[in-house]
C-alpha cells in the first residue's frame, strides 16, 4: 500500500514541505490546506498541486499529513488528523504545553497511528 500524503499550512515553511513531499510522493501527494484560502490557492498553483477547501477534505484524501501551522494550532490540527485516522508529522515546537504533547501521543497510541516531531540537528551534531 502506498501512503497518500498532504500538508497542512501554506506559510514560509509549508512551501518547503509541499515542494519536497510533492517531489518525493509524486502522484501520492494529495495536496495542501491552509485557512488562508488565497495563500493556499497561490501555493497550489505555484507547485501544481491541489488546494483543499477544508481540513476535512485534505484529511479524507490523506493517510499522513505534515503539520506546518503556528505552534498554537499544532494540538488542534494534529488531534483532528489523528481522529481522522491519519499519521502526523509535526513541525517543532511540538505543542505549547506538555499536557498537549501527552494528549497527542496518547491519541496516536489509541488510534494506532504514528506521531512524529520534526527536529533539525544542532550545529554541534
Amino acid at each position: 500500500m502506498t501512503t497518500r500524503v498532504g500538508v497542512v499550512g501554506a506559510g514560509a515553511l509549508g512551501q518547503h514541505h509541499v515542494r519536497i513531499l510533492r517531489d518525493l510522493a509524486g502522484e501520492h501527494f494529495v495536496g495542501l490546506f491552509d485557512a488562508d484560502t488565497a495563500r493556499a490557492a497561490a501555493m497550489a498553483e505555484q507547485f501544481g498541486v491541489v488546494a483543499h477547501a477544508s481540513l476535512e477534505s485534505l484529511l479524507d484524501a490523506a493517510d499522513a499529513v505534515s503539520i506546518v501551522v503556528p505552534t498554537t494550532a499544532h494540538h488542534a490540527v494534529a488531534a483532528a488528523a489523528l481522529a481522522h485516522g491519519c499519521h502526523v508529522f509535526v513541525e517543532k515546537p511540538f505543542t505549547v504545553t506538555l499536557e498537549e504533547a501527552d494528549d497527542l501521543l496518547a491519541a496516536a497510541r489509541a488510534a494506532g497511528r504514528i506521531c512524529l516531531l520534526y527536529t533539525s540537528p544542532s550545529p554541534r551534531d
